[in-house]
């Protein structure tokens, strides 16, 4: 095949209907690289074109590769953007990794944008592999998406249909020049024990493993289209804007560990292990007081609150105390603030807002013993009895911002104004807390 045509042809095609910037995830390996540069050749025009370059600060040679990427941009005439991110210990680097990746793309890309992704074949293979070895069920051969959302931009992965020995070929005769990440070479970690040990002997005896094993993907998605819209039909009346889920539909039988797999299907969190469905369904039917944590993934776990069920990361949100100027968006680990001014005049202290003139606020987490008096006469609550009255789950009031002008508690975003900075004209100030929601956790 000749794989230099079809490889630029499938990047075109797929982006023939966006207009938009187009931001390549590009690691400086050899997938990325083919795809920045087929990306290039099929835009002809480098002012659409983003390479976006994560730096997760886990190997030594880190910094030699943000360097490698920012040059092979200088030459091609492509903007790069380096993002460092922290990821989290404990548990799965792997998945820590991605979880701190996918968070900086949703941060940079906007409504419109296109983030392409360089996932090949044999990654494909890969991926169906171990899913099936998770205990993962009919949602193993799903595979990986060639296209889903992501916040408000799309993902694609035009390269899902060739090889890696394909890519290696387009890149031979491009002269591309690509960084090696030694940690691959390992076979510690799950996944590359399957690309470097386990593929390798299935292909000696089936050279066709990963077209085989990606037909077998189609088939399965084909068949579980049907069965997937009668759950999403039951998902839309059990499923909060939050993206929480009912418990009352869980007890009713048989469709309950279909459902509670396609909830998280939806959130993106594939190949979840039996045991832990089972879990779930348990805690599902438990008094409402119980709130365990049931891992689902390397960093992610379900937990129960009253009567519907979350998906949450493993550890906290923590962050530490920053100014805000009003009027912007705050993105913080857990969510992010928004403050615009209140549509009209209040009637009412109740829903008054914060004072018009003030222009900075110092966010910081909840302390613990923090009060505010209510305006109107109403009295002082604690930031706990208000959390409580507001049904904020448990887990996201450890770490819940507050809103200090100085040193005074001002606001509880979305739930109170202190009565010295209430204001109820219409040049008020709305401060909401908005909660990643489990479609943008995953």
């Amino acid at each position: 095949m000749n794989s230099h045509k079809t490889i630029e042809a499938a990047v075109s095609t797929a982006l023939a209907s966006y207009r938009g910037r187009v931001v390549v995830g590009f690691s400086g390996g050899l997938d990325s690289s083919v795809l920045l540069y087929a990306a290039a050749q099929a835009l002809g025009d480098s002012q659409r074109l983003l390479a976006l370059h994560i730096n997760h600060g886990l190997n030594a040679r880190a910094h030699e590769w943000q360097r490698h990427c920012q040059s092979v941009g200088d030459q091609l005439g492509i903007g790069v953007c380096i993002r460092a991110v922290s990821v989290a210990s404990g548990g799965s680097v792997e998945g820590a990794a991605r979880q701190a990746r996918y968070a900086a793309f949703e941060a940079l890309l906007g409504a419109g944008d296109v983030l392409l992704l360089g996932h090949h074949l044999d990654d494909q293979a890969e991926t169906v592999l171990w899913r099936l070895l998770r205990g993962g069920a009919d949602h193993a051969l799903a595979g990986i998406p060639s296209s889903r959302r992501i916040g408000a931009a799309t993902l694609l992965r035009p390269l899902l249909g060739f090889t890696r020995s394909e890519l290696y070929a387009w890149a031979a005769a491009q002269k591309i020049e690509w960084i090696e990440d030694d940690s691959n070479a390992a076979i510690d970690a799950d996944r590359n024990y399957l690309r470097r040990a386990v593929l390798p002997a299935l292909r000696e005896r089936w050279p066709d493993v990963a077209q085989r094993l990606a037909r077998a993907a189609q088939r399965s998605d084909a068949a579980a289209l049907h069965v997937h819209a009668a759950l999403d039909r039951q998902l839309e009346e059990a499923v909060d804007a939050s993206g929480a889920l009912a418990v009352a539909p869980l007890r009713a039988g048989s469709s309950s560990e279909p459902l509670v797999r396609r909830w998280l299907a939806r959130a993106g969190v594939q190949g979840v292990r039996g045991s832990a469905l089972k879990e779930i369904l348990h805690q599902a039917c438990a008094p409402p007081d119980r709130m365990p944590f049931v891992a689902v993934s390397d960093v992610l776990g379900v937990r129960r609150y009253q009567d519907r069920l979350y998906l949450t990361e493993h550890g906290s949100a923590d962050f530490s105390a920053i100014e805000w100027l009003l009027g912007e968006r705050l993105t913080l680990p857990g969510g992010c603030l928004i403050s615009t001014r209140m549509p009209g005049v209040v009637d009412g202290a109740a829903d008054a807002g914060l004072d018009a003139t003030t222009q900075r606020v110092w966010v910081r987490p909840r302390r613990g013993g923090d009060r505010l008096r209510l305006p109107g006469g109403r009295g002082s609550r604690t930031v706990k009895r208000l959390l409580q009255e507001a049904r904020v789950p448990p887990w996201q009031r450890v770490h819940y911002p507050l809103l200090y002008v100085g040193q005074q508690l001002a606001v509880v975003p979305g739930i109170a104004v202190d009565a010295a900075f209430a204001d109820t004209s219409a040049a008020a100030w709305r401060v909401e807390w908005q909660p990643r929601p489990n479609d943008a956790i995953a």
